[in-house]
């Protein structure tokens, strides 16, 4: 039994939760991992996190 079994989850926000169906539904990731790849190249890296969590962190500030 891993450690994240044993953490209680809270009910969440209902804004972030709207806010995640919608981006999922029009494709956010998708469009913003398509962003990506013209700022980043192959040998040089890529970012730490994902690109779609990076701009889903700077939208709720």
């Amino acid at each position: 039994m891993g450690i994240e079994s044993s953490v209680a989850l809270g009910a969440g926000h209902l804004l972030y939760d709207a806010l995640k169906r919608f981006l999922s539904k029009h494709g956010f990731d998708e469009f913003v991992e398509t962003l990506r790849q013209l700022c980043y190249s192959v040998g040089a890296g890529g970012p730490s996190l994902a690109p779609a969590m990076y701009s889903r962190l700077l939208l709720i500030g």
